[in-house]
Formats: C-alpha cells, structure tokens, sequence
C-alpha cells in the first residue's frame, strides 16, 4: 500500500527545495493570516540583500520577507521581474492616458499621493499633469512621516493639456530613518477654482504598487482641508509623483 502522508519526524532540515514544489501546489487559501501579519514592518534599509514586499491589511503596514527558500536569488542588483515594464514608471503618465485625466472644480485643498522610498533617494521636484481652463498658482510639496513640510514650491501653470516637470529651489536626501516610511507628494491650488484628478487606474496597476526598484505608490490619493498635511484618503486620484535626481546605493 502507498504512502499518502509524510510525518513531520520525517522532514529533515532542508530536505524539500523549491525544485521540488511543482507551480501551483500550493494555494492562497492554504496560507495563514500569520504568514503576512508575523512579518517584520519595514523600519530599515538592507542594501546587500533582495526582499519580497507585502502589505499587511490588518495593520496597514508594508512589510518585508527575504526570499530565502523560494527559489528567488538574493543580493546583487535585485531583480526587476516584478515591476511594470520599464525601470522607471510614470504614475502621472499613465492616469492622464487615454482620456482619464479631467479637471473638476471645488474649494481649495490639498491633494496628492502617498509613496514609501526602498532605498536611499535625493527628491529634487515632482511630476504634474493639468489641464486648467485659465492659468492657476499651484503650491507643490513633499512631506516626510512626521508630517513636516520638507520642500515647497508655487508655480503658475498654464493651461496647456500636458505633463509638467516642477523642479524645487532645494532638494531633499531622504534620511535612513525615513527609507521604508510614507512620504507624500502634494499640490495646493491657491485660487481653489480647478484641480486635476482621475476616476480610473485602469492604467495603472492596483496600488500598492512597485513604481520602480526604489520606491512604492501606496495611495494615489490624499489630501487635506486648505493648505495643509494631506492625511486623509481620497476615493479619487490625483496626478502628482516624486522626481528623484540621484540614486545612492
């Protein structure tokens, strides 16, 4: 008669590769809540080793797991086969396509989006699209976790249907403490007449999403009464993202 169960006295230290797991043998709903929630939240950056990210609903937390085990190389340059096509992703680029973007009006706020840098990153401006009917002031800013308005910048933009590149008086380096922690990318319209959004992600993947080897959208949409910290989540998204000037390894 066969065997159709393996003891776990049976299983010695790595005994079973990932060579040995055929695709799909094991399912998502084999899998735990732990195996998510147990893991570490990313409060640190580790330049000599690649990681898996994962988001943790329960605690609204992005996490890491090394790949140990999975069949997945570490250290090196990390791999690129799970990012969108391309290295670098424009997240402004793609909600503006194919109709998506719109201009709608209501009172001055604060808009833009959440992101996390993965590696150490010097900011220098943001990328912006609008579409406005008349010429707007429009106040740009990056904040850090603590909420602390770290650069700023108002620009009159025209009412050209186009991309805009928005480069700061000063950059910002962002700091080890803050690798691994929310970020945000914001605009201001002073005179609280238009500001530019999108209903759709249709292209662009479901967030959070890798936006490029170094850094993750977490929301694509935030924002705040007036001139302030855009804390709270929108149902809309706006078309806002960081421009980074150097990679430090």
């Amino acid at each position: 008669m066969g065997i159709n169960k393996i003891r776990g006295e049976q299983i010695k230290d790595e005994s079973i590769e990932s060579v040995d797991i055929a695709s799909g043998s094991i399912k998502a709903g084999e899998l735990s809540q732990e195996a998510i929630s147990d893991q570490s939240t990313i409060d640190s950056v580790d330049t000599s080793n690649d990681h898996l990210l994962i988001f943790d609903a329960s605690s609204d937390s992005l996490k890491k797991v090394a790949p140990t085990n999975l069949g997945i190389g570490g250290g090196g340059g990390g791999t690129t086969s799970f990012l969108p096509t391309g290295s670098l992703y424009s997240l402004v680029a793609n909600l503006s396509g194919s109709g998506a973007g719109m201009t709608t009006y209501n009172p001055a706020f604060t808009a833009g989006i959440q992101f996390i840098p993965l590696r150490k990153r010097t900011i220098s401006g943001v990328r912006f699209w609008a579409n406005m009917t008349s010429a707007t002031d429009f106040k740009f800013s990056i904040w850090d976790k603590d909420q602390t308005r770290v650069l700023t910048k108002t620009v009159n933009i025209s009412t050209t249907n186009q991309i805009h590149e928005i480069t700061f008086d000063s950059s910002y380096t962002v700091p080890d403490e803050n690798i691994g922690k929310p970020l945000y990318a914001s605009f201001y319209y002073t005179e609280g007449s238009q500001y530019p959004r999108s209903d759709s992600v249709i292209y662009v993947p479901a967030t959070p999403f890798i936006a490029d080897q170094h850094w993750v959208v977490k929301y694509m949409g935030v924002y705040g009464s007036g001139d302030s910290f855009p804390g709270s989540n929108a149902s809309e998204f706006y078309m806002i993202e960081p421009i980074f000037d150097t990679i430090d390894e």
